[in-house]
């Protein structure tokens, strides 16, 4: 699902690579030389394949580097926007409900 980064250049340099360049919570990877952050970045298991998350990510990796306080990167709650033919659809959160959290999805039977 989503893209899936050119990692053959951080592969050949050594990265530890899955889906994308491994980091940890301070975007670092286990070169402590190389750090990666946006689309090529995958956190815990996520390689979001989008714009937003880098903001996050880049604002943890500035503090980091200039020795700011920083509890490090938690990962991103990110929102997908599709208009295609006059259906407008919104996603944002996680796919599934767990104890912690609740879906919610809204139907307007007007637009159908």
């Amino acid at each position: 699902v989503g893209i899936r980064p050119n990692t053959k250049i951080a592969r050949n340099a050594g990265l530890i690579v899955n889906r994308g360049i491994v980091v940890n919570d301070y975007m670092l990877t286990n070169d402590e030389s190389i750090y990666a952050v946006g689309e090529c970045a995958e956190h815990d298991g996520i390689a979001y394949g989008l714009v937003a998350p880098l903001y996050e990510q880049g604002a943890i990796l500035a503090k980091h580097i200039t020795n700011l306080q920083t509890n490090g990167y938690t990962g991103s709650i990110v929102g997908t926007q599709l208009k295609v033919a006059g259906c407008d659809l919104f996603s944002a959160g996680q796919i599934y409900e767990d104890d912690q959290t609740k879906a919610i999805s809204i139907f307007d039977e007007c637009k159908r």
